[in-house]
This record gives structure tokens, C-alpha cells and sequence, in this order.
């Protein structure tokens, strides 16, 4: 490559035809400047992405951090309930293979006769209830008179104790927006119960509040015997 000889002065230095006519010193001042803001440009990337890199191990650190948190707290709260047992072995009879030729059916066999309560066989009293002035269903008013009665024999207990079984004779109404006749409940009835609401209360209270069991309550007073909540 030639050089140019000791003390060549170029006439062009100062503008120069090859560079648009652009001084070469500021050309030469330009190329190092770019260079250097090359070279620092490079190094904000290269920090930016350690940065990154930083952070990406300290979100999977936290992420598998978190879930062995869960997994403990999962575990702790399971603790504090006892296994169902029925659960699981219902889960293992589904996961089995199903025995048809052994399983027997749930319920009663094919024609066997209902289990109803027995009804009782004296009336203790009787309770007249008139005919509802509104429809218990649509609360409809102004209804128009029904002939015939609705008799509704209620069996509830005494707190001496005795059973007191009550014949509630009820004057009806028909309601036209039902199209049916209508009844009201009578002092102390519970329509469609055949078990009255004290003897409901002396049950849940003495099995719930308690805590006597049905079958533990002395003879002559157990209410389990007849009363089925």
C-alpha cells in the first residue's frame, strides 16, 4: 500500500472531493465518535440482558417456591379433617368391576308391600278449622264456598307426657285460579304431617341439643319409636 511522502501536505484535506466535499478530519472525528457510541451501545444491551437473565432465575426460583408453599398449606389443611372413609370405599367399589350376578339391589324386592305409619286408633279431640278467605297457593281472596269436608288426623306429643292425637275437620274453599278445593291449617297443625310440631321439637332436642341417641332413651319415653324426622 503506498503512503504519501514525509511532509505531504494534501490540498483536498480541508474539503475533500471523495467525501462529497466533507472536510477529512471531521470525517475521521465523525468515525471514532460513532464507534464509541457503537461500543457503549453494546454495553447497555449486554447489561439489559444479564439484567434479564437475572430476573428469569429469580421468577422460576419464586414459581417453584410458591408451589411447594401450596403443596405444604394443602397438606397442613388436610390434616385437620379425618378421612372419609365412605368416600373412598366408594371410590374403590366404582373403580372395581361391577358384580352383577352377585350385588344385590338396594330397596325392597320387586311387589313388596309399603311401610307407612300406622294410623292411630282414638281421636283425643277434635278442632273445627273454617274455610281460608285466601288461597294459601296464589293468595287469592274472595273465595267462593266448596261443599264437603278435609279431614287430617294429626298424632303429636304431650309434655306430661302423652300422646294426643287430633282430628282436624277443615271447611274447604275453591279456588278458581287453582282450580281445587283449599284448606287452612288449624291451631297446632301441620298440614300433610302426620306428626305434630312438639313432638318434632322434643325429638330434635333431646338427639341434636342433647345429644341422646334414639336407641339410648328409656323405655316408655322413646320418641324414636314413633317419631321419624
Amino acid at each position: 500500500m503506498p503512503y504519501a511522502p514525509y511532509d505531504y501536505k494534501c490540498p483536498y484535506k480541508d474539503s475533500c472531493p471523495h467525501l462529497d466535499w466533507l472536510s477529512t478530519q471531521w470525517a475521521l472525528e465523525s468515525y471514532h465518535r460513532g464507534r464509541d457510541v457503537y461500543d457503549e451501545h453494546l454495553r447497555v444491551v449486554d447489561n439489559f440482558y444479564n439484567r434479564v437473565e437475572e430476573l428469569r432465575i429469580k421468577v422460576r426460583n419464586l414459581e417453584k417456591e410458591n408451589a411447594e408453599l401450596k403443596a405444604k398449606l394443602k397438606l397442613l389443611h388436610q390434616k385437620q379433617f379425618k378421612p372419609n372413609k365412605k368416600q373412598k370405599a366408594a371410590v374403590k367399589e366404582k373403580d372395581e368391576p361391577p358384580l352383577t350376578s352377585t350385588k344385590k339391589k338396594r330397596g325392597a324386592p320387586v311387589g313388596h308391600p309399603g311401610w307407612s305409619r300406622p294410623k292411630p286408633k282414638r281421636i283425643d279431640r277434635i278442632v273445627h278449622v273454617p274455610a281460608p278467605l285466601t288461597c294459601p297457593h296464589c293468595l287469592k281472596e274472595d273465595l267462593a264456598p266448596y261443599d264437603g269436608l278435609h279431614e287430617h288426623v294429626q298424632e303429636d306429643i304431650v309434655i306430661e307426657p302423652r300422646t294426643e292425637v287430633v282430628k282436624y275437620i277443615h271447611e274447604q274453599s275453591f279456588c278458581s285460579t287453582c282450580n281445587r278445593p283449599v284448606v287452612q291449617p288449624g291451631e297446632g297443625e301441620m298440614l300433610n304431617a302426620h306428626i305434630g310440631p312438639v313432638a318434632r321439637s322434643v325429638a330434635v332436642f333431646l338427639r341434636y341439643r342433647i345429644g341422646v341417641s334414639y336407641r339410648k332413651t328409656k323405655k316408655g319415653h322413646r320418641v324414636s319409636e314413633w317419631v321419624k324426622i
